[in-house]
Order: C-alpha cells, then sequence, then structure tokens
C-alpha cells in the first residue's frame, strides 16, 4: 500500500530537543566545517535562498512537500523516475530541509538501506516514504549531516537547492 505525501506529519516518538542536533553540533545558522567553524558558503547560499523566498523561511509542511515535488529530477538524485519522483530523494531532501528548517536529521535501516527524513518541533517529516510500496516502521534514529551525505553528492544538493528555491519563490 502507497502512503500518500499529505501523511507525512507523524507525531515523533521522543520529546522535541530543540532546533539543533546534540549529536552533530549543527544548528540553523549554518554547518560546521571541517575545523569545526561555521560553514560561511552555506550559510551565504541558504540566506540568498532565504532572501529569493521573500525574506522568511516559515515551515509549512505541504508548501514545503509542493515545492520538494516540484524540484526533484534525474539531476538531485539517480533513482529519479517520472512514476515514482520520490525515489532516492531521502538524503538530498532530508538535507535540505535540515539546512532551511533545522530540527534533526533522522534515520531508518530499511532492507534497501537507510532511509534519512526529519524531526522538527517534534514532528516527524518524511517527504519521500511515497518511494516504498510498503508502510515504514521507523526507528528515528537521530543521525548527521555528514552521513546523509554519504549517499548525495554535493552537486545533487546544489541541484535540490537550486530547483526548490525557483518553485517557492515562484509561488506565492
Amino acid at each position: 500500500m502507497r502512503s500518500r505525501l499529505t501523511s507525512r506529519a507523524l507525531k515523533a516518538s521522543s520529546p522535541h530537543r530543540g532546533r539543533s542536533n546534540p549529536t552533530s553540533g549543527h544548528s540553523d545558522n549554518g554547518e560546521k566545517a571541517p575545523g569545526g567553524g561555521i560553514d560561511a558558503s552555506r550559510t551565504l547560499e541558504n540566506d540568498h535562498l532565504v532572501s529569493r523566498m521573500g525574506g522568511q523561511m516559515k515551515f509549512d509542511p505541504q508548501e514545503v512537500a509542493r515545492g520538494l515535488r516540484m524540484s526533484w529530477s534525474l539531476a538531485t538524485a539517480r533513482q529519479w523516475t517520472a512514476e515514482n519522483p520520490a525515489a532516492g530523494q531521502c538524503n538530498v531532501t532530508a538535507i535540505l530541509v535540515h539546512e532551511l528548517f533545522g530540527g534533526e536529521l533522522l534515520k531508518t535501516c530499511l532492507p534497501e538501506g537507510d532511509h534519512f527524513y526529519n524531526r522538527i518541533a517534534g514532528q516527524r517529516y518524511d517527504f519521500t516514504d511515497s518511494q516504498f510500496s510498503q508502510p515504514i516502521f521507523y526507528s528515528d534514529i537521530l543521525t548527521t549531516r555528514s552521513e546523509a551525505e554519504r549517499g548525495a553528492t554535493s552537486s545533487e544538493v546544489a541541484a535540490l537547492r537550486a530547483a526548490f528555491a525557483r518553485h517557492c519563490s515562484s509561488s506565492g
């Protein structure tokens, strides 16, 4: 049974721990650079995206889901198909959502490999669960950006970021 995109917001099983990831030290203000400082280029890219989107990054799950569906392509994940556009998009999607809206990166181990998604304000958001034909039994394991990046190239993340900015700035 294929899950519907509108069912993404599921109550998280653990309490909200704030807008930073206590495991990785990542925060809403930027990502840690290899030396432990903030990666200014990523912060500037996100500031530019916020600016293009009207100066505010309000988290509206339905709007985010719509923008993501319009943004996914072969450029954002090799597994993408027109029949299953969410295929292979979990890493890149979870990374972008974390960049833009904070919260926590989570994963669940599946037979196909690790599946990545987000928790924001104590709620689980899996914008890519429609790629699976069976329901997911989530384990909500707290993870890091670097672990999620193992399944997404920097060019895929950049492609999703740019497409999402285009689609979100043109709506409204």
